[in-house]
């Protein structure tokens, strides 16, 4: 078993992607993010972000796949799902040798990314009908909302 961590930003995931090409094959490959602690294992591979890496393999999927794949991709990533990592890194792999037709089939991984995407989506929706903004006494607007998944960049874009 193959288990990488990384950062937890999206740059270190794609660089994962990036890195862990070779193991593409392999069903036991996980990816975890270690933003809370870091984890000292004897079985993981350490990925440090690397920014050039990161953006080859963003430019690679927007040639080979389609920019809104990417979005899909970046969509999933708010998710605060435990197996977030893992399920991006299979179906971006899966696609690269499928095609993007791999999003409407019933693939494990590509079902449970969409299942994903639909939850981000929806609790974006769900906030934008919903948060009332008030106006502290600096001009500051501020409200206060739970969110499931970290859907605040996609709610100010």
């Amino acid at each position: 078993m193959a288990n990488y961590y990384y950062d937890g930003s999206f740059d270190g995931l794609l660089t994962v992607i990036y890195m862990a090409y070779e193991d593409r094959e392999n069903k036991m490959l996980r990816v975890n993010a270690n933003t809370e602690q870091l984890i000292l294992s004897l079985d993981g591979i350490h990925i440090v972000t690397d920014f050039s890496k990161a953006r080859r393999v963003e430019k690679a999927i927007c040639e080979k796949l389609s920019y809104n794949f990417l979005n899909n991709i970046r969509t999933c990533f708010l998710s605060y799902d435990k197996n977030k990592d893992t399920v991006i890194i299979h179906t971006v792999y899966k696609a690269l040798k499928q095609g993007e037709e791999i999003l409407n089939s019933l693939d494990e991984h590509a079902f449970y990314l969409n299942k994903l995407v639909k939850q981000v989506l929806n609790e974006r929706h769900k906030y934008l009908g919903l948060v009332r903004f008030k106006e502290m006494k600096d001009g500051t607007m501020f409200s206060t909302i739970e969110p499931k998944n970290n859907v605040l960049p996609i709610l100010i874009s």
